[in-house]
């Protein structure tokens, strides 16, 4: 979908409140079936996307334009009630009989109409008689009503068929419903058990003040609507097995939810009745069944003591961005998570920078060489601490595990550092690789001779042993006689296993290439300027062969798993570790959290993610050499932890070139009494906002592997500077909680809001004096005139989510023709 596109929806809810409608956003048809992602949705493209349904409706455009910058393709949903009443024809034969229904009553007034995406339907919008609410009902088959707690699709949203919902007449006055029509909606639908009329009470607002209570009610209705619809379903459609009873008993259960203010009345009554329809119920007992069950339940409407005790899903929201991370909403009331407001509606921002790294939190050596690098290159310092990190890991890799009390952290870093291309990550990334590689050179040179004659040894053996299965297979009986050597030369082989030189790195590997490298070496450390790892993890090539995850996310921790072969037997991997650290542009960080198997696997919480501020526009040209004191402390602080891992010593020439993790004994890096607490202090810290109105929720699966990370630097920390026999201070404790919180800020940021080039732009709108912007002053300004008008348009759309931009009415074409005139946009106040 265009900007243009969704610039107009946004334009036509705002105008639909103008004339004192209440909009709420929906969501939206797509190519795969329906933007709510459930497979075979039912109500592709109308149900709301907020979590309290029509009740959310408003007029209030400062509401409106947090939900269609946040979803800016939303449908349009429009709710009936005191203001509106919708007759809604579902198709040419539903014309037709209300065609003959209005012959016998008496016509039409002419009024607002519009087209739906279904063939032939229409909808004519009406005021009810003296702004009184009356509920929607059936009037003919495939001829509803929408009144009281219920809501339409308005123009110009998209049908699931792919056409658009569009207005007749526009501009047309709401003309009062007939009185006709009013009559025949408040006459009583159907007579109950006892004789009496048995209307449906109305739905009132919630009265409850708790917001825990309220999010645990609605996540208990996206629970059980689904539940219930999926059971009748399931039914059988024999009239023999009650499936009229089955409809009114799940009525009447989702009505205790729709009663304490769990569930939308009018999606809940359409839901069901859909259902009884596709069971083989008639009309009249569909109708009978839904409004009979939901009166039952909403009788007896839920309450904070009968919730179930157990977690329930979170309302869908956009998560706030916390500690600095880029353009911020300020948490609403009671926890709803939506940005204050001011008096003209818009959302209050941030436009702080995200935290830069913590440079004291690193050993002093580590620190000097730092600044130094970033001073050679002119580069964030933060881009060559987290590579060094990376390196540290890569050095470390198998040579010790973090005792953490209650469970053990491998020390295996992954780590994603974000900056857009010409920010000079490859000379950063190859100076603090440089000790790494000279390591890896001379380990190749001084085992070079060993390997060549393990190589020829074994050549030699399965050469004989080739001859004696054949003299065997000769002397057919006599097989005795060479049993006694061939399994002599069986355990010589096996002892000698695959030469091969030692291997430290690799920059580029396939799922299937990473999975021979560890079988060979049992850890491996990609440390890359570029993102070609990224790519074949997730399946830059053939999507629908994504990813092979599983190596990846287990080389992590160092968990046992197989490595099919497709020759030979399988081999098992008791301990595979991998490091990365990769530094890469946006659209790969976009591509990795965007795609769901990497999401559900694993693998994105696994990543600790870096967003520098570009230096770029501010870099000094001239730089002196700097002293290579540093990078001479660098190199001996890494050869230091190389030597202690026993993966990367040489062996001897008549030996296997790699140790099994098997027969290796491992250091146990041990906390101090007060590391440990300071750990579990960060435990107790994170734990309260995971709960479901939590400011970290949204982000559960990384937080959840945080306090694993943290340990884990603390022994890289530890043995940069200390002897490992040594437990884990606390400075080097507080030190890796420091570099934590850089982590945890800059992660929630790149998971959940824009990403640098939108902070830099949101900086220079700050810095704007005009209350608007065009998209052309934006392609000359952030953009520096570089790029595409396409690229110009996806800023636009990045600054409309984040609530800095909204549309405003384009300037009128010059009648002497000449360039279009550029899109205009008003700028948020807050930002100046």
């Amino acid at each position: 979908m265009s900007v243009e596109q969704r610039a107009t929806r946004h334009i036509a809810a705002l105008a639909l409140a103008e004339e004192g409608f209440r909009v709420l956003p929906c969501h939206t048809p797509t190519d795969g079936g329906c933007s709510c992602g459930e497979a075979g949705c039912e109500s592709c493209g109308k149900h709301p996307r907020t979590a309290r349904g029509c009740k959310d409706a408003t007029s209030d455009p400062g509401q409106i334009d947090v939900w269609w910058t946040r979803w800016p393709d939303a449908n349009i949903g429009v709710a009936t009630g005191e203001e509106l009443h919708v007759i809604d024809i579902d198709g040419h034969e539903a014309q037709a009989s209300f065609d003959a229904l209005c012959r016998e009553h008496g016509p039409l007034p002419p009024t607002r109409v519009q087209r739906t995406g279904r063939d032939g339907g229409r909808q004519l919008w009406y005021r009810p008689p003296g702004q009184t609410a009356l509920r929607g009902r059936r009037l003919l088959s495939n001829v509803d009503t929408r009144g009281e707690g219920g809501y339409v699709i308005a123009a110009p949203s998209l049908h699931k068929s792919g056409r658009t919902y569009e207005w007749e007449i526009p501009d047309a006055p709401l003309e009062e419903l007939p009185a006709w029509v009013v009559e025949k909606l408040s006459t009583p639908r159907s007579a109950g058990a006892n004789g009496n009329a048995a209307e449906l009470p109305e739905q009132h607002p919630s009265t409850a003040t708790d917001p825990t209570w309220l999010r645990r009610v609605e996540g208990l209705g996206r629970l059980a609507l689904p539940d219930e619809l999926e059971k009748l379903a399931a039914h059988s459609t024999d009239p023999a097995t009650g499936r009229g009873t089955a409809l009114y008993a799940a009525a009447a259960r989702l009505g205790r939810i729709v009663g304490g203010d769990g569930l939308d009345l009018q999606a809940t009554w359409t839901a069901l009745e859909e259902s009884g329809r596709r069971l083989g119920l008639g009309d009249d007992e569909v109708e009978r069944s839904v409004e009979r069950g939901l009166q039952e339940g909403m009788s007896d409407p839920l309450t904070p003591g009968a919730l179930p005790d157990r977690p329930l899903p979170a309302p869908e929201q956009r998560p706030a961005a916390t500690n600095g991370s880029g353009p911020v909403h300020a948490a609403g009331a009671a926890g709803e998570g939506r940005p204050l407001e001011d008096s003209a509606g818009w959302p209050t921002l941030s436009t702080s920078s995200l935290p830069a790294f913590p440079l004291d939190a690193l050993p002093g050596d580590i620190t000097r060489w730092v600044e130094a690098v970033a001073e050679e290159t002119q580069t964030p310092p933060d881009l060559a601490a987290v590579a060094a990190l990376g390196v540290l890991a890569a050095a470390a890799l198998g040579a010790a595990i973090v005792d953490c009390g209650a469970w053990k952290e491998e020390l295996v870093l992954y780590q994603l550092a974000v900056m857009p291309s010409g920010e000079r990550k490859s000379p950063v990334l190859r100076e603090a690789l440089a000790p790494l590689r000279a390591i890896e050179s001379e380990r190749r040179k001084e085992s070079a001779a060993g390997v060549r004659q393990r190589r020829l040894r074994k050549e030699t053996l399965e050469a004989r042993e080739r001859k004696l299965v054949a003299k065997a297979g000769e002397q057919l009986g006599e097989e005795e006689a060479f049993e006694e050597e061939l399994e002599r030369i069986g355990a010589e082989l096996e002892k000698i296993g695959e030469p091969h030189q030692p291997r430290l790195l690799a920059d580029d590997a396939t799922p299937e290439a990473l999975a021979g490298l560890l079988a060979r070496h049992k850890r491996i450390a990609v440390l890359a300027a570029e993102a070609p790892l990224v790519d074949n993890l997730i399946g830059r090539y053939d999507s629908s062969k994504s990813a092979n995850l599983h190596l990846v996310c287990a080389a992590y921790s160092g968990e046992p798993t197989r490595i099919d072969r497709r020759r030979g037997d399988p081999e098992e991997l008791d301990r595979p570790l991998m490091a990365i650290t990769l530094t890469v542009q946006p659209h790969v960080l976009s591509n990795l959290i965007e795609h769901p198997i990497a999401r559900a696997q694993g693998l994105v919480a696994r990543f600790a993610y870096s967003l520098p501020e570009s230096r770029m526009g501010a870099r000094r040209i001239d730089v002196l050499p700097a002293s290579r004191e540093p990078h001479q402390a660098w190199e001996a602080i890494v050869r230091r932890i190389t030597s202690l891992n026993p993966l990367t010593e040489l062996t001897e020439p008549s030996s296997v070139s790699s140790v099994s993790t098997s027969v290796v004994e491992v250091l146990v890096l041990s906390l101090s009494p007060k590391s440990s607490q300071l750990l579990r202090e960060l435990r107790a810290e994170l734990e309260p906002r995971l709960k479901v109105e939590g400011d970290l929720r949204p982000v559960a699966d990384w937080i959840a592997k945080h306090p694993g990370r943290v340990a884990r630097i603390a022994g890289l920390l530890h043995l940069a500077a200390h002897e490992a026999a040594t437990p884990i201070g606390e400075d080097t404790m507080r030190g890796a909680l420091r570099i934590g919180e850089y982590f945890l800020a800059h992660s929630v940021a790149a998971l959940t809001t824009p990403d640098e080039l939108t902070r830099r732009a949101l900086r220079w709108l700050a810095a704007r004096e005009e209350p608007t912007v065009t998209q052309r002053d934006l392609h000359r300004g952030p953009l520096n005139s570089r790029g595409s008008a396409g690229e110009a348009q996806e800023l636009v759309a990045a600054l409309i989510e984040a609530c800095a931009l909204r549309p405003h009415a384009a300037p009128e074409s010059d009648a002497r023709g000449g360039r279009p005139p550029s899109p205009v946009y008003k700028i948020n106040p807050h930002l100046k």
